[in-house]
This record gives C-alpha cells, sequence and structure tokens, in this order.
C-alpha cells in the first residue's frame, strides 16, 4: 500500500506513514464514489471541449473581420488643404464612400477597405480595378499617398 499524500510505501499494518506523517486511509472507495468521480471528469472535459471551441470560432471570426477591415478613423468627410486641389471624399460607414470632384461638380461612388499591411483599397462605381494607397491619420488630417508616390494632405471636416 502507498501513501495517498507523499507516495511512500506504507505497511498493511500502519496507521501513519513513516515517511509524511498522513493517516492512511485504509478504506476502499465505493462505487458509487466511482461513478461519482467519473461523471464529474466528464463533465469537466465536456465543458473544456466547449471553452475550447468556443475560443477557435471566436478567433476565426476575428481573422475574418480583420480581413476585410473598415478603420472608422477615416469615417467622415475629407477636403483639401492645398489650394488647386478640389476633391473631397466622404467616407460612410460600412465601405461606401463618395469622391465629389467640386471643379466639375462630378460625384463618383466607390467602395473602401484597409488591408492587413494598412492600405487604402478603393474602387469606384464597383467595377474595375481596385486602386489602393498608404494612408495615415494624425488628428483630423489625413495623408494619403498613392501606390506611385504621390501624397495628398486632407483635413476633416464632419
Amino acid at each position: 500500500m502507498f501513501c495517498e499524500k507523499c507516495g511512500s510505501q506504507v505497511e498493511n499494518n500502519e496507521k501513519f506513514c513513516g515517511s509524511c506523517g498522513a493517516v492512511v486511509d485504509r478504506q476502499k472507495p465505493s462505487v458509487g464514489n466511482v461513478q461519482s468521480t467519473k461523471t464529474n471528469n466528464h463533465k469537466k472535459i465536456g465543458m473544456i471541449t466547449c471553452a475550447v471551441v468556443l475560443l477557435v470560432v471566436i478567433g476565426i471570426i476575428t481573422i475574418f473581420i480583420s480581413g476585410n477591415n473598415i478603420d472608422r478613423s477615416l469615417v467622415g468627410t475629407w477636403e483639401p488643404t492645398a489650394r488647386g486641389d478640389t476633391s473631397q471624399f466622404k467616407f460612410h460607414r460600412g465601405g461606401s464612400g463618395v469622391v465629389i470632384l467640386s471643379a466639375w461638380g462630378d460625384e463618383m461612388a466607390f467602395t473602401w477597405r484597409v488591408d492587413r499591411e494598412g492600405r487604402l483599397w478603393r474602387q469606384y462605381n464597383g467595377e474595375g480595378d481596385e486602386w489602393w494607397a498608404y494612408y495615415e491619420i494624425e488628428g483630423d488630417l489625413l495623408w494619403i499617398t498613392s501606390e506611385w508616390g504621390n501624397t495628398w494632405e486632407y483635413r476633416k471636416v464632419r
């Protein structure tokens, strides 16, 4: 027989463990206690499994959402700060927007998103190629740098 506390071998007639002094329990567990322990173990395993599955699902949803990110700081109306530049951007929640070319009074609808590398992607009128640019926001200023290296500065007005 072995001590339940320290694992040392205990002689059959001893009431205390010679190594740690713990009381030696010579009663065998009843069938009901064993069955109850097994049921509790199954419940614990089930709860742990559910928790792991839930964490995996949350992780997958997070990855999916971040792949089609919409940066809320872009939402609003942006006007150019440079003289001569008359285009105005309106980024709406949900990834839609309008660019207004004030010189001609034209409006062009576009969709937009931000990828994991921090690039702003736009596609005009829901067709054709997407145009991307790097962007940076500091306070109410927005800088957009095109894939060709041109940079424009805008100020948030709404």
